[in-house]
C-alpha cells in the first residue's frame, strides 16, 4: 500500500477505502495496526505520532509514548 497509509486511523473510513484486495486485517502484510484502546485497556496507552518514515523498503509511522500521568 501507498506510504500516505502509514499512521491513519483505523476506522470505518480506513476499511471503506481500502484498496480492492486488501485483507481487512492486513493478513497478507498490507499494514500491521497498531491497537491503542480497546475493552481490556485499563486506560489508552498514551502515545504521539511521529514522522512517517521509509527503513528497508517499508513505511512506518514512527510513535513516541508518552509518560504516565500523575496522580
Amino acid at each position: 500500500m501507498h506510504a500516505s497509509w502509514a499512521g491513519r486511523e483505523f476506522d470505518a473510513a480506513f476499511v471503506e477505502a481500502l484498496p480492492a484486495g486488501a485483507n481487512l486485517c492486513g493478513e497478507n502484510g498490507e499494514f500491521h495496526p497498531f491497537v491503542y484502546d480497546g475493552p481490556v485497556f485499563r486506560r489508552p496507552v498514551a502515545l504521539r505520532r511521529c514522522a512517517v518514515v521509509n527503513r528497508d523498503g517499508f513505511t512506518f509511522a514512527d510513535l513516541l509514548g508518552e509518560p504516565p500521568e500523575q496522580g
